[in-house]
């Protein structure tokens, strides 16, 4: 897989995959990221993923399948993220 970021706090990861179940394997490797123990400068830090797929068989379309991944991954915003560290996020980006 090939890893960039798109921008902020956003990334991008660009896989090839034959079986739906690889990609599903993917996002739980990627989520397992939050669940492990991070530290900065000394300082506990809780990280909270939101993870959002599209394949591009879905649409054929490079922006369409992009958009229908961060559509995914505002819904697994919702899902997975506590909604105290959503409100917290979202103030820390609009300032």
């Amino acid at each position: 897989a090939s890893v960039g970021r798109e921008s902020g706090s956003e990334f991008v990861v660009l896989s090839q995959f034959e079986e739906p179940e690889d990609v599903e394997n993917l996002v739980r490797r990627i989520r397992a990221i939050s669940d492990q123990a991070h530290m900065v400068e000394g300082m506990p830090v809780t990280t909270f993923l939101a993870v959002g797929s599209a394949a591009y068989s879905e649409s054929e379309n490079l922006d369409e399948q992009m958009r229908q991944a961060k559509l995914r991954r505002i819904t697994d915003d919702v899902e997975h993220v506590p909604a105290q560290h959503l409100r917290e996020s979202y103030c820390m980006l609009s300032i």
